[in-house]
């Protein structure tokens, strides 16, 4: 708890930018590090979510929080995050949250269903890493989380571009953190690799509505255990 008291106050100015931010692990993190004294720039599709979680962590945290309401698989609106990272200059923390699945052959899948998989889990990701890490670079310090999953490390029948986009960034992650490690930075870079988590995830159009299951219920963990190991992960 002493850790995290230090953290609020030293952290009270910094950002966090989180997208896929309006439910799940995304708002799980939201969550976290507006208690912490984050500020925070949210980035998702659903722009009510977005803006009745920035309501409440506003009044219960008294901390600035933007709200863009942005598709990532359009190239126009990861432009438009990029100007408001710009403009921002202090963000120490990027969590790349944001994603989905589909559940059919490859050969089954829209093929723009796919390439919309690789721009907002692959494309969207290095690029919003690539605006902020400047920033990181100039201060020393800040923080990068790319949320995989554990599928990524095995094949995937029936998620095979899921599987694939997500392996990028498990190996983006690694190589990125050894290149900051070379330069002798402080800055942390890390994928985290998640098993079946109690979120939307399965609830969306893209995977047919269906829910996680029954059967599966009682082996998902809760989004915020989640995000404590994840930041748990980064301590010392």
């Amino acid at each position: 708890h002493e850790v995290q008291m230090e953290e609020k106050h030293t952290n009270r100015h910094k950002i966090a930018l989180i997208t896929g931010a309006s439910s799940g692990i995304g708002e799980s993190f939201a969550r976290k590090l507006s208690s912490q004294g984050y500020g925070l720039i949210l980035v998702a599709r659903r722009k009510d979510r977005l803006e009745k979680l920035s309501s409440e962590l506003r009044k219960t945290y008294s901390i600035p929080i933007d709200v863009l309401s942005t598709d990532l698989s359009k190239e126009k609106d990861v432009i438009e995050i990029e100007e408001r990272i710009a403009k921002a200059g202090n963000i120490a923390v990027l969590v790349n949250n944001a994603g989905f699945g589909t559940r059919d052959h490859f050969v089954e899948v829209d093929i723009g269903k796919s390439v919309d998989m690789i721009n907002v889990h692959i494309v969207a990701s290095t690029r919003l890493t690539r605006a902020i890490l400047p920033q990181m670079i100039k201060r020393n310090e800040g923080v990068i989380i790319n949320v995989s999953t554990i599928v990524s490390e095995t094949p995937g029948p029936s998620r095979v571009v899921y599987t694939a986009t997500k392996s990028y960034l498990n190996s983006f992650s690694r190589s990125l953190q050894a290149e900051i490690r070379e330069k002798g930075l402080a800055i942390k870079v890390r994928a985290i690799l998640p098993g079946l988590t109690d979120t939307e995830f399965f609830s969306t159009e893209e995977y047919g509505y269906s829910g996680i299951g029954d059967d599966r219920q009682k082996y998902a963990r809760p989004p915020e255990e989640v995000v404590e190991a994840a930041l748990d992960s980064l301590a010392g």
